[in-house]
């Protein structure tokens, strides 16, 4: 007898099952897995939680220690603006310092200026007024000793009185030089020597 139809597909079906259970398990004992072992799945999933908190308290400790740096990154840069916004205020202080010097420097220069031209203007004012009002006679006839042959005159005069005075009082020193030196040998007085007057 032959087998029927659905006999013969019923034990292809068996023999195509029992190779894949048979391949599986192969499979399973080929590949080192221990899906049937609890007791080393357990442990295993433990060591995976155990790893997963070191790493995850790893991260944690990170990201604090990047959190600390970012703070003081931060505090840093805040630090570093504000110490450059009190320099440039400094700076700005210092130049209006130096623009109010410098304004007050122009202002007493001004000042002093116009008192300069002021007393020039005065002076030249009396100097005008001296020559061409109070004293015109006497500024044209006796001021220069070109023009005035008379006070030409008596500066010669004085000059040549005062030149006379200084070669008398010349000729008076030699002479008492002469009269009061030691002349000889020292055991006979000089015969050229006055008599002291008593």
């Amino acid at each position: 007898m032959l087998p029927t139809g659905s006999s013969l597909l019923s034990g292809i079906a068996s023999v195509v099952l029992i190779a894949a259970l048979l391949g599986t398990v192969a499979g399973l004992a080929f590949s080192g897995t221990d899906l049937l072992n609890f007791n080393t799945s357990a442990a295993q999933a433990r060591a995976i939680d155990h790893d997963t908190q070191i790493k995850s308290q790893k991260d944690a400790v990170d990201l604090e220690n990047y959190k600390a740096i970012k703070v003081a990154q931060t505090e840093a840069e805040l630090q570093k603006i504000q110490l450059g916004v009190e320099a440039h205020k400094r700076s700005l202080e210092l130049q209006v310092a130096a623009g109010e010097t410098i304004r007050q420097a122009q202002i007493w220069l001004g000042v002093l200026v116009v008192i300069a031209i002021t007393m020039i203007l005065s002076y030249c004012s009396i100097r005008y007024a001296q020559s061409h009002f109070l004293f015109p006679k006497v500024q044209s006839s006796y001021a220069d000793p070109k023009c005035n042959p008379a006070l030409r005159a008596e500066i010669i005069r004085q000059a040549r009185a005062q030149e006379v005075a200084e070669r008398q009082a010349q000729i008076a020193a030699q002479f008492i030089a002469k009269s009061t030196a030691p002349s000889g040998n020292g055991r006979h007085p000089s015969k050229n020597k006055l008599p002291l007057a008593m």
